[in-house]
């Protein structure tokens, strides 16, 4: 059981019980033989008490895990117990606690087996010795009266516990010999009966039995039969209980008497802490040190409204008073002569509950409730430093912290000897480092005061304030008072001190208290001029990453840091690294907290970069200095330039002059545009700036950065960075949240378009045309480059051809690059660009770029589009040929793409003038249309010339006209818009808009009100503009007067009309050309033609097996071959082939002959036998022709059959009728006869 003995190094006390015995010769020594062996069994182990209501109320400060109230049962471990004589006993001396005075149980041993003896002799004594108990009792309640349940008010007394215990006689124990040996040792029989029963008789009670009977008493301590002692234990436990209880509940008494008195002038908070006291120190005797500890917070609350005690602390000593460990001042004795105050009381119990947790191994409590209790100690002695010394609460605080830190360090060695726990480590580390932090600001507030600091920042946050001291009075603390008298003595302590207090936060990972330790240190460092280890320290900070969370040395520290740079390296670039840092620092604070002082001049370190010398500009990104508070802007364009008015607010204290300010947009195409403006003065506060931008781009733009500039100096802040999305939701949610800027369109600006020419040839290289629009503005000189990817490539821009328009002067720079000298005002050219190589693709993507310049200014402007170029047809194109002996039959077939319907002209072909062969298209009338995956199909005939040979073969030209649909929705619907002008009055729009009225009727596929609405959300025009709304409402009148039919291909000329209807008739005209594809075709050359031609018998069916005669006319043709001059006989090969299932040849099946190429024409009859070897139509076998190899040359052929599946019915040959008759009947032997009824 722990006691405060334990905690200060002395002997542990005990609890006493007392022993006698009566005046028999053999009584004393037999006694002294049990006390013996009973102090063996000693002490007292796991005694089970059920305290009273008072001291069950008290809260534990821990409490078992999942338990919501206080037990109702304490459990006392170990009590240790000491038997002494009762005569040795004194229980008048205060100074020890009451419950080591308090005998809990008085033992009397009886032996006497004679029951004369215990009449005459043994009673007398028995009754003497509780007679006189009470005289051995603790009596510093003498006199006293408490009140019990029911509002008795009874005296204050001790009743004393008493066990007579009946031992075996003396001459039972000598040895006899009726004595039986066991293996627990020797015991002797008694017999005791009768005594026994007179000491019942004559002392047990009717609540209490007194009287105990040990049947078994060992005969040394080497037999000591633990079995032997088990009732009488129990006994003594029961008592020690009961003693204890009431002990308890009187002292508890007590003191609720005495405060239930409170309101009487005589009653003294020191009297009920007395009473109080003597509680707590019965409690801790029983190491119940949690209730303590909660007892101790109830006098505490009963301490703070206490104010008629002086506040103290002007005793000798007090400022360096040790209050962990033995104490040092008589509390005590105080309480007792009522000479507390208030800083005793504080002190008292602050030591006491230290201690009491130093005794639980709870040392992080005892330091983490240090600072609470210095705080509270200094606030209420804080108004009476008129009686204090000066720096007394400076030094107090100091030793009181470092003292806790030494002591509870010295308990956590002690506790965790070898072994240590590390979140304990942990835990102790960070409140050392609390406290040590504590102590340094003492230290700084004393070097303040001393005059060994300067009062200034970070050391004027810890300067004392401004209060009377007592004259005359010192200080006792012997650190404090060296470090005082000595500038060096008290660095040298500081720096200690601050090592100590960061290596403790390192430890513990307080990583905000490590930084102001560090900077502490580095302050202390350049106060005295040692620049170096600061610079060291205040670089490390700042290059720490949790410093900005520090908002309170984030400017600090690079103030001070660029005061060391300065002093050590000034216009270095180490220090202008640190001018930049201390930018970034002051932009960062003016984020997280925006009044927060810093210590920095922002104008100074602007203007220190501005004058440096340095030859590169030093940028400073995300700069917030001058903040540009853009939102959704719609920018006005004037022309090819755009302006914007952006408000920018600067948080500067004075004006600062620019040389220009930046703003760069980007839109979803990466066009990205700089608009600028030139030197102005931002003045704090909020500023308008027009910024203007030369572009002839329109749409949708987002903020990428923004940059001011000043001499030496870029100011630059991302609007947008380049963070990683991980979802489209998240994209598309960044993209709303981003400023956008509405750049209006201009119908008027210079642009450039590829368009395929309309006239496609197939035998040349494939060609994309330029259109190089001027606009409303000459050009003094502008830039074509295009750029190609993958497997496609461009011919050198040398040998591009002007295809429409007068010829401008241009030249080509480079490969890709068009430069044009002049470009007047609504001028359009074009080139043909040829492809050098074309990829299999159906788009080609090209890259242009056009830079110009206007006549009226010499900006330069930027237009960068990928634009594509469809090089796939509308039509797939399908040719089979059949030859014959004299003509030449090509199937030509039209197939429609997917979604590509078309309307086609009937092809046209026509031959080279030295051509030997005619080509014929029958005629047709109307062209056709070809839906979607639908086929058209045309016959061209090839006929020979007569008297013509073919020496070579010119290939003929094949040429369709055709139109898609796409190209007559956009005549039909720029014919109706020509309509609509034409009956409009004045319009309400600008130069330019019809040109971007009638792009949009091309490209939009619908007249639908909320798709024209995004048309011109994409222009960004305002909705309410007059030119919007002229742009709807044409919009309206040409759905209404769109007409179902085609448009009007008959007209030829429009009237005289407002220029716009004009404009939009002429392109509808434009578009409803019709286009051509030309492509080369050639004849195939095959030397010789042959026809079969079969010469069936006259029957028109044959009997199967039955032979069939033959002949087959072949006839030679060999006008479509090329004439050679060494032309030759030709050897033809015929073979008729059979399958062995229908036909079989009866005879010869080959033969060859011989042919004159020179002949042009000849004929020849095969004949054949054939044999049917099936019944139906059988169709007459394939006969294959072919030239006999060796020949002069390759011989290419082509037969055909003149007549489709010839053949012949094959029946079976007549024979026999057999007929099967039952004749089983007639043979019966009861069968009727033949005619018979």
């Amino acid at each position: 059981m722990a006691s405060p003995a334990s905690a200060t190094g002395g002997t542990e006390p005990v609890v006493l019980i007392t022993y006698a015995t009566h005046s028999v010769p053999s009584a004393a020594t037999q006694a002294e033989h049990v006390v013996s062996l009973l102090r063996a069994h000693l002490p007292l182990h796991n005694l089970l008490w059920r305290p009273s209501a008072a001291v069950q109320c008290l809260r534990p400060e821990a409490r078992t895990e999942g338990s919501a109230s206080v037990p109702a049962i304490r459990t006392l471990r170990d009590m240790p117990v000491q038997l002494v004589p009762l005569a040795a006993h004194d229980a008048s001396d205060k100074r020890v606690p009451l419950l080591y005075r308090l005998p809990p149980v008085h033992l009397f041993f009886v032996s006497c087996d004679d029951s004369d003896l215990y009449r005459a002799q043994v009673r007398n004594e028995i009754r003497q010795w509780i007679a006189a108990l009470p005289h051995h009792m603790p009596h510093d309640y003498a006199g006293l009266r408490t009140t019990v349940d029911g509002g008795r008010d009874v005296p204050a007394h001790l009743v004393p516990e008493y066990l007579i215990v009946l031992l075996p006689s003396g001459a039972a124990q000598v040895g006899a010999p009726g004595a039986s040996a066991g293996k627990m040792g020797r015991f002797y029989a008694m017999n005791k009966g009768t005594v026994l029963e007179k000491l019942r008789a004559d002392f047990n009670t009717s609540t209490t039995e007194h009287v105990l009977a040990l049947h078994r008493v060992p005969a040394s301590t080497d037999d000591n039969d633990p079995a032997a002692w088990i009732e009488l234990l129990a006994r003594m436990k029961e008592a020690t209980l009961a003693s204890i209880g009431r002990l308890v509940e009187l002292q508890d008494r007590l003191s609720v008497t005495y405060d239930a008195t409170s309101t009487a002038p005589t009653w003294s908070l020191c009297t009920s802490m007395l009473y109080k006291e003597h509680l707590v120190q019965t409690l801790e005797g029983l190491g119940l040190v949690r209730e303590v500890l909660s007892l101790y917070e109830q006098i505490a609350d009963q301490l703070t409204p206490a104010a008629s005690f002086p506040p103290g602390g002007t005793d000798e000593g007090d400022d360096s008073l040790l209050l962990l460990g033995p104490l040092r001042k008589p509390y005590v004795a105080q309480l007792e002569q009522g000479t507390m105050n208030l800083f005793d009381w504080h002190s008292y119990l602050y030591a006491r509950t230290a201690m009491l947790l130093g005794t639980l191994g709870q040392v992080v409590a005892v330091m983490e409730k240090t600072p609470a209790f210095i705080d509270t100690v200094t606030h209420m002695l804080r108004p009476h430093t008129h009686t204090l010394p000066r720096g007394f609460l400076e030094t107090w605080s100091f030793s009181i912290a470092l003292d806790a830190v030494e002591q509870c360090q010295a308990w956590l060695v002690e506790a965790q000897g070898e072994r240590e726990d590390e979140l304990m480590m942990r835990a102790f580390h960070a409140a050392k480092a609390a406290l040590l932090e504590l102590a340094v600001r003492q230290m700084v507030r004393i070097g303040v005061w001393t005059a060994h600091l300067p009062n200034e920042e970070p050391f004027s946050f810890f300067a004392p304030a401004s209060h009377t001291y007592a004259d005359g009075a010192r200080l006792s603390r012997k650190e404090i008072v060296e470090a005082m008298a000595s500038r060096d003595v008290f660095d040298s302590q500081c720096r200690n001190m601050l090592q100590r207090t960061i290596h403790a936060a390192t430890l513990s990972g307080q990583t905000h208290r490590l930084l102001r330790a560090k900077y502490l240190l580095a302050s202390l460092e350049s106060v005295r001029g040692a620049y170096v280890p600061a610079l060291a320290i205040y670089t490390e900070l700042a290059q720490h990453p949790d410093l900005p969370h520090t908002l309170a040395l984030y400017g600090p520290v690079h103030a001070q840091r660029l005061a060391c740079l300065a002093a050590l390296e000034p216009q270095s670039a180490a220090w202008s690294e640190g001018v930049q840092a201390a930018l970034h620092c002051l932009c960062r604070l003016r984020c997280l907290a925006p009044h927060r002082a810093t210590g920095l001049d922002e104008m100074a370190l602007l203007r220190a970069l501005a004058e440096s010398d340095t030859t590169v500009p030093t940028t400073l990104l995300g700069y917030n200095g001058c903040e540009f508070r853009i939102t959704h802007a719609r920018a006005t364009r004037r022309g090819d330039t755009v302006h914007m008015t952006v408000p920018i607010v600067s948080h500067l204290p004075a004006a600062l002059g620019v040389d220009a300010v930046h703003m760069w947009v980007r839109n979803y195409r990466q066009d990205q545009l700089q608009f600028t403006c030139p030197p102005m003065t931002l003045h704090p506060g909020a500023n308008r700036v027009e910024l203007t931008c030369a572009t002839p781009l329109h749409g949708y733009f987002h903020v990428q950065a923004t940059q001011i500039q000043l001499p030496h100096v870029r100011l630059e802040s991302l609007v947008q960075g380049t963070a990683s999305l991980s979802s489209l939701s998240d994209a598309q949610q960044l993209e709303y949240m981003r400023p956008r800027l509405c750049l209006p369109a201009d119908g008027t600006a210079a642009r450039v378009r590829l368009t395929v020419p309309r006239e496609v040839r197939l035998d040349e290289r494939r060609t994309v045309r330029l259109h190089l629009d001027s606009g409303a503005q000459a050009l003094s000189d502008a830039h074509v480059a295009l750029l190609t990817q993958g497997e496609t490539h461009l011919v050198p821009a040398t040998e591009w051809l002007c295809a429409a328009g007068d010829e401008p002067r241009w030249t080509a720079p480079a490969p890709d690059l068009l430069h044009i000298a002049h470009v007047p005002a609504h001028t359009s050219w074009a080139w043909d660009v040829p492809l050098a190589s074309v990829a299999r693709t159906a788009q080609l993507d090209v890259q242009v770029t056009l830079r110009y310049r206007g006549e009226s200014d010499s900006q330069e402007r930027l237009w960068h589009r990928a634009l594509p170029v469809p090089l796939a047809l509308p039509f797939h194109i399908h040719i089979q040929d059949f030859f014959r002996l004299e003509t030449l039959l090509s199937k030509l077939s039209f197939e429609a793409l997917s979604e590509a319907p078309v309307r086609l002209c009937a092809p046209t072909i026509r031959a080279a003038p030295a051509s030997p062969i005619e080509a014929s298209v029958p005629a047709s009338g109307s062209p056709l249309w070809l839906a979607s995956r639908k086929m058209s199909t045309f016959l061209v005939q090839f006929t020979r010339r007569a008297g013509e040979t073919r020496h070579a073969n010119p290939p003929f030209e094949l040429s369709i006209a055709y139109r898609t649909a796409h190209d007559e929705r956009c005549a039909l619907v720029l014919e109706t818009l020509a309509r609509v002008l034409s009956t409009s009055e004045q319009l309400g729009w600008e130069d330019g808009d019809d040109l971007l009225l009638q792009e949009a009727l091309c490209e939009a596929p619908t007249l639908d009100d909320a798709a024209w609405r995004r048309v011109l959300q994409r222009w960004c025009w305002d909705p309410a503009s007059a030119r919007a709304r002229t742009v709807l409402d044409l919009v309206h009148r040409l759905s209404a007067s769109m007409p179902s039919e085609g448009p009007d291909e008959t007209l030829e000329a429009w009237p005289a009309t407002p220029p716009a209807a004009r404009a939009a008739w002429e392109a509808s005209r434009a578009h409803l050309a019709w286009r051509t594809l030309t492509l080369p075709v050639d004849v195939p050359i095959v030397d010789v033609v042959i026809a079969l031609a079969w010469d069936t018998p006259p029957a028109t069916h044959v009997l199967m097996g039955a032979p069939v005669a033959v002949s087959v006319q072949v006839t030679t043709s060999w006008v479509w071959g090329l004439a050679s001059s060494d032309a030759g006989l030709v050897h033809l090969q015929y073979n008729v082939f059979v399958d062995h299932d229908t036909w079989d040849v009866w005879g010869a099946k080959k033969g060859t002959w011989a042919l004159d190429p020179s002949q042009g024409m000849c004929a020849r009859t095969i004949h054949a036998t054939l044999l049917p070897l099936r019944t139906g139509f059988l169709p007459f076998p394939r006969v294959r022709m072919a030239p006999v190899a060796p020949t002069a040359r390759p011989i290419r052929c082509e037969t055909y059959v003149t007549h489709a599946s010839p053949g012949l019915y094959v029946v079976p040959p007549p024979g026999p009728n057999t007929y099967w008759v039952d004749l089983r009947a007639l043979d019966a032997p009861d069968a009727p006869a033949v005619g018979a009824p």
